[in-house]
């Protein structure tokens, strides 16, 4: 079985990279694939998948042309823009970003040879993949090479320190409460998305790492 996905805090980083730092930070994420648990995540994916309509929803919403439209009426925001000045002023360009991960899906899931399992059949959310996937991380290992990675990668800390500053995080809170989008997140939600939940254990993942900034 093989699975290519890149874990959660492996987003957040990316999201929050410099276009120059762009190479520099994909080797850095490299490092974390090998404490990927592939089969357990594939496991999840598939029960999901195959159980769950909420969740097949949600799948077939990324990527496809409404959520592309609510995507862009938030680069559209003056609180987006205020994000985008912040991270400017550290040197980071949010929308060299985006290209990049429009190049590239986030989730770029392949599945082969999947092997029947038991599954237990029950009702599922898009959250509860989430925090299943999360908890079949090894949090240790995980935790122990980002403090590895903020020590020896210059370009690794300066995503780090961008993820945990209360200032950026306060911009991204404001364009999740801003009232222009209130539509667009209820649209989200509709096709069970929750986009404040996924920023929430996004930031649990990071604080792995420095257990107190968040």
């Amino acid at each position: 079985m093989k699975l290519k996905m890149f874990v959660l805090f492996s987003v957040f980083g990316s999201f929050y990279a410099d276009s120059s730092d762009l190479d520099i930070l994909k080797k850095d994420l490299l490092e974390f694939e090998p404490l990927l648990p592939k089969t357990s995540i594939a496991l999840l994916f598939m029960t999901h998948l195959l159980f769950d309509k909420d969740f097949r929803r949600a799948r077939n919403f990324i990527g496809s042309s409404g959520s592309i439209g609510h995507a862009m009426r938030i680069l559209r925001t003056d609180s987006f823009k205020d994000l985008a000045d912040e991270l400017k002023g550290n040197g980071i360009d949010i929308l060299d970003i985006i290209k990049a991960l429009m190049e590239k899906p986030i989730f770029p899931l392949s599945l082969e040879n999947f092997e029947e399992a038991e599954i237990d059949i029950q009702l599922f959310t898009t959250n509860e993949f989430i925090d299943e996937v999360i908890a079949a991380l090894p949090r240790e290992k995980i935790a122990k090479l980002m403090q590895h990675k903020i020590n020896t990668s210059p370009t690794f800390m300066k995503y780090f320190n961008a993820a945990k500053n209360p200032s950026v995080n306060n911009r991204i809170e404001a364009i999740l409460s801003d009232s222009k989008l209130k539509k667009t997140f209820e649209t989200f939600m509709l096709n069970d998305i929750d986009v404040r939940y996924i920023y929430s254990r996004l930031k649990f993942i990071i604080s792995w790492a420095a257990p107190s900034i968040f």
